[in-house]
């Protein structure tokens, strides 16, 4: 335990950004794991939306669905970086790394749509 006062109030003013910090930790994580859940299972309207030309332009407040969820998580990892909770590389490796996601899921739907109509000819 600290004996002096700027030593003492440093402990204080620690604790204070610890449980900020905290908080904004946890938030970003929870964005990203309901990012990762809506990718999951994710309906053939919701992988439309997901398709870069329909993501372009699109604003937070007018998307829908899955869209809505990628732009908030978007969102969120810029203001942690802001916020000085992470890196504004980690940052970039965290989107760049969702948008894979997409891509992935969006290349096993059109080749499960394509093989799907070979299936029943």
């Amino acid at each position: 335990m600290p004996n002096k006062a700027s030593a003492i109030k440093r402990v204080r003013q620690t604790e204070r950004r610890n449980v900020v910090n905290r908080r904004n930790r946890s938030r970003l994580r929870t964005f990203i794991k309901k990012f990762r859940a809506a990718l999951r299972k994710p309906t053939t309207d919701d992988l439309a939306l997901l398709e870069p030309q329909k993501l372009a332009g699109v604003k937070r407040k007018t998307a829908t669905g899955i869209q809505k969820v990628y732009l908030e998580a978007i969102s969120v990892i810029d203001k942690s970086v802001q916020k000085g909770v992470i890196h504004h590389n980690t940052a970039s490796r965290y989107k760049s790394r969702l948008w894979h996601r997409i891509e992935s899921v969006l290349l096993q739907h059109k080749a499960g749509s394509s093989a799907t109509p070979a299936a029943n000819a």
